[in-house]
């Protein structure tokens, strides 16, 4: 009798930690993601002086003789963290040619996870990253904006499109 009961309690345990696994982990992930207030202060633990955004920061990085003004914001749910530069504005986006979209477009396959994107309502050029928001630490944050600020510096020549 006392087995039975036992493995009774068990498949409960089980069948418990499937149903409810999930759930929990989410919950765990949370716990570990960075809020607006939090990454203010890593932000600015890393020297970079952020300044508020709406729903964000921005933060000027100066290095190779570039001032790259470097936009951040987290997401509603809080799972991602975005990181944003802007190109410049096309005046005339009709008058580029394939050849220059095609470049952008291999671009983004090189500097992946960043990627180039079009706003065409403002006509804009825009580079993003995207990461998630989970468990990240200051010398990661470094790393991932040194890498985003090269991959902008890498591929000026094919987005200062004229």
């Amino acid at each position: 009798m006392k087995s039975a009961a036992t493995a009774a309690i068990l498949a409960i345990g089980i069948l418990g930690a499937t149903v409810f696994a999930p759930a929990l982990r989410a919950q765990q992930d949370q716990q570990g993601a960075l809020t607006k207030d939090s990454l203010k202060a890593m932000l600015d633990g890393l020297g970079l002086e952020p300044k508020p955004l709406n729903g964000g920061y921005v933060v000027t990085i100066k290095r190779d003789g570039w001032d790259d003004a470097i936009q951040f914001g987290i997401s509603d749910d809080r799972t991602k963290l975005g990181l944003n530069a802007n190109l410049g504005a096309i005046a005339k986006p009709d008058t580029i040619t394939a050849a220059q979209w095609k470049k952008l477009l291999e671009d983004n396959f090189e500097i992946n996870p960043s990627f180039i994107s079009f706003d065409g309502k403002n006509n804009r050029l825009f580079m993003a990253r995207v990461l998630d928001n989970h468990a990240i630490t200051p010398a990661y944050l470094r790393q991932q904006i040194d890498n985003f600020c090269t991959n902008v510096h890498t591929t000026a020549a094919d987005w200062q499109l004229k």
